[in-house]
């Protein structure tokens, strides 16, 4: 008894349009015979055997094998990009589901504060009052005084960490708000507002948590008592003239000094107790070499003190000059009179050589020392009226020359 090889399609469980087109012609074979793997089919026949009658067949005429190849390829093809589109749709719906249920869950328990573009900022951080603005070019400005050089990066924290604030709801508002420390006396306050929306907080005592996170009321008509967290107080603690944009210091190489004055305290008949000027002798090299500070030689009423400690200490120091910290942005008359520059420690003015070959003149005056004995004050310039601080390190081979002259 015979029976007839069925198409090719049988043997796979889905279809493709060309399930029409390549099929194997039926072919007469005995029941007996076996399925056999001819030599040089490949991986086609590991996905259906054949029978030796058809696989005879398929031997002499290459078409119908090559029909086959392309068939199952394309079912192959198919058959991924059915599975790939199934994983995709999953994901996104898996990742749609869970938002949802994230949002159901904190609904009810979290006030998200909406992210605003604000223009006013004012806090009072348990010592001061501190006021700022957008101006008209869209620079922040002390609103106290906007001329004052104010560095934003402050400000821009403190913004940053309102709109990520996440304020967690503890309860209704008590009746006994000093027993929070949100009555009169709160600690801290902050109000924020912007073209059409503002933000009001008001800052209680820790929470059970420690200094981590704090009581606080977001408005007086919001009936709630929140849990925030109380990384916000930091920046609301910065001093405002520890938010002043400095003063930069011009940078001089010592291979450019062309001359040092240094003057000590001034006398009461006139003069000064002590008065020294260095002088920087450079020497001439060949075409194409550096001068480096080594190469210098200075002098000092036509005495070689080159080789002097105080001397290269000082030269140091001149390189590496700068102002860490305002201490009086507007002083009163007798503040510079408290600060010591009715009758400063020290003058120090130094004629240098900008990259550029320009002659120019750094001119400092040394008052007293801080009441913390980290520094000492100091005027940049004539100009500038300010009283700012000068690290001790930086002062210590000026101060000695300015006191006692130098030794030859």
């Amino acid at each position: 008894m015979a029976r007839k090889f069925p198409p090719l399609f049988k043997y796979f469980p889905f279809s493709t349009p060309f399930s029409g087109c390549f099929q194997l012609s039926a072919v007469e074979y005995p029941q007996e015979k076996r399925f056999s793997m001819p030599r040089n089919y490949g991986i086609l026949y590991l996905l259906y055997p054949l029978p030796a009658a058809v696989a005879e067949q398929n031997r002499r005429n290459p078409m119908i094998l090559n029909r086959k190849h392309l068939t199952t390829l394309l079912s192959i093809v198919l058959g991924v990009l059915l599975v790939s589109s199934l994983l995709k749709w999953s994901g996104n719906y898996r990742a749609q589901l869970q938002e949802q249920i994230a949002a159901s869950a904190g609904e009810g328990t979290d006030a998200a504060v909406p992210v605003i573009r604000y223009n006013r900022l004012s806090y009072f951080n348990g010592s001061a009052t501190l006021e700022f603005m957008l101006n008209e070019n869209g620079r922040w400005v002390w609103t106290a005084d906007q001329s004052f050089p104010l560095d934003d990066t402050t400000i821009q924290t403190i913004l940053t960490l309102l709109d990520e604030l996440q304020p967690l709801r503890a309860g209704d508002v008590p009746e006994e708000l000093e027993e929070y420390q949100l009555g009169a006396s709160p600690v801290a306050t902050l109000t924020a507002s912007g073209e059409s929306s503002s933000l009001s907080i008001r800052f209680g005592r820790e929470t059970e948590a420690g200094g981590t996170s704090r009581y606080a009321l977001l408005s007086e008509d919001d009936a709630s008592l929140y849990i925030l967290p109380a990384d916000l107080l930091e920046p609301m603690s910065v001093a405002i003239y520890d938010m002043m944009d400095l003063p930069k210091l011009p940078t001089v190489d010592a291979t450019r000094i062309n001359f040092v004055r240094l003057f000590g305290k001034p006398l009461a008949e006139g003069g000064y107790e002590t008065y020294t000027i260095l002088t920087a002798q450079r020497p001439q090299l060949p075409e194409g070499q550096n001068l480096i500070p080594s190469d210098v030689v200075w002098r000092s009423n036509g005495a070689d003190v080159t080789a002097n400690a105080t001397v290269q200490s000082l030269i140091s120091a001149i390189t590496a000059l700068r102002i860490d910290k305002c201490v009086d942005y507007r002083p009163s008359p007798d503040a510079v009179t408290h600060c010591g520059f009715d009758a400063p420690t020290a003058v120090l003015e130094v004629d240098f050589l900008t990259e550029g070959g320009a002659e120019q003149t750094l001119k400092l005056t040394v008052g007293n020392l801080l009441p913390d004995g980290t520094g000492r004050y100091v005027r940049y310039g004539d100009e500038d009226p300010s009283l700012y601080r000068l690290p001790n390190d930086l002062l210590e081979a000026l101060l000695a020359i300015a006191a006692a002259g130098l030794e030859y």
